[in-house]
């Protein structure tokens, strides 16, 4: 709880770097990877980890989940319907989405496995999962690690995984998985590249974006309260 009354008195800050001169570039390169790697995403879906809806506004995401308070508030600014709850408790009702969107979210929730089955429960049978990682063995994931451990307030309680063990959660929830873009082959002190948006989960890509397909199989996946609690 302390994590999360430290980000909501950030939350200024944190929406204010998506239109600065580093944080603009970055962000318009990762979403371009998200939209070509799903064509599909629209209004209907759910974004997990909403935060401030900065990728729910520009993909047309009608609907969106966080824990902050603070981050809530600003995202229905952006004419997102707000939802207060976990990743690993979503307290909306079981198919009910045809797509969930998952932007950096992994990284910062308890149980990144639950996360997923529980993503999975709230999507359509034959519906996608797009899950959007800065993976722990490229540049910047290394570099988010070394802030993570001089106590940055953002990272200390992150953890970056691989795209590798992002797919082995997700297979184990029940999801298959598509196809993949990455992007930022340079590290976050470097200029940004010139090499845009690549085919396939790229070794060493700061940003990957994953879709996942929900089969018919439930794999013991475990139905939420349907509370639909806004905030």
């Amino acid at each position: 709880m302390k994590a999360l009354a430290l980000f909501d008195s950030l939350v200024s800050s944190f929406d204010a770097w998506f239109d600065s001169e580093e944080g603009r570039p970055v962000f318009d390169r990762e979403l371009e990877a998200i939209r070509r790697v799903e064509s599909g995403i629209d209004r209907d879906w759910l974004e997990v980890g909403v935060g401030t809806g900065r990728f729910a506004r520009s993909l047309g995401i009608g609907f969106g989940i966080d824990p902050s308070i603070k981050s809530l508030e600003l995202a229905a600014t952006r004419n997102i319907r707000v939802v207060c709850g976990t990743a690993e408790n979503i307290p909306l009702d079981s198919g009910r989405f045809p797509g969930v969107l998952m932007v950096v979210t992994l990284c910062f929730v308890t149980d990144p496995e639950k996360a997923l089955q529980e993503a999975a429960r709230v999507i359509k049978v034959r519906g996608r999962l797009v899950v959007a990682i800065v993976p722990g063995d490229s540049a910047w994931g290394r570099k988010y690690i070394e802030l993570k451990n001089r106590g940055h307030p953002f990272y200390s309680r992150a953890r970056f995984y691989s795209t590798v063990e992002v797919r082995e959660m997700a297979h184990k929830a029940g999801l298959t998985f598509m196809d993949a873009k990455s992007c930022l082959f340079t590290g976050p002190n470097s200029d940004l590249d010139d090499m845009g948006i690549k085919d396939g989960d790229i070794q060493g890509a700061g940003f990957v974006s994953l879709v996942f397909k929900k089969g018919t199989t439930r794999y013991g996946i475990s139905v939420g309260n349907g509370s639909n609690q806004v905030c």
